[in-house]
């Protein structure tokens, strides 16, 4: 029971990631997709203990503010920023930190289920 994720009108070609534009980040719209991306990763920690692979999210909320020029290209200082581009995109820091905790224990499994295979084999076949 997730909600969907608002696309912007204004900007439908924008990168895959990016979902609206706010005023500050406690505007309701920004906070209901928090909930809804922390909503996700409870589930997907639920999954993660049945032994599924999950796939963790989070919500950024990139500074931009406008120049006489144009737009800055990076993101800004929130305390300097005049709006907020949000995107949702994939946990890399919480999917690193998944695969170190997974990691020896596929790798053991893995090579306790080789020498297993191997014992079997050995131990079916009749010497000559």
């Amino acid at each position: 029971m997730s909600s969907e994720y608002k696309i912007s009108n204004r900007v439908p070609q924008r990168v895959m990631n990016y979902r609206m534009s706010v005023k500050s980040k406690s505007d309701p719209e920004y906070r209901k997709l928090k909930e809804s991306v922390e909503e996700h990763n409870r589930n997907e920690r639920k999954r993660e203990e049945l032994g599924l692979e999950p796939h963790y999210l989070r919500v950024r909320g990139r500074g931009r503010n406008p120049t006489k020029k144009g737009f800055f290209k990076y993101s800004v200082p929130d305390d300097v920023a005049s709006y907020f581009d949000v995107y949702v995109q994939r946990d890399t820091d919480a999917m690193h930190r998944y695969r170190q905790r997974t990691s020896s224990k596929k790798t053991k499994g893995i090579i306790n289920s080789l020498v297993n295979d191997v014992k079997n084999a050995l131990s079916s076949a009749k010497p000559a």
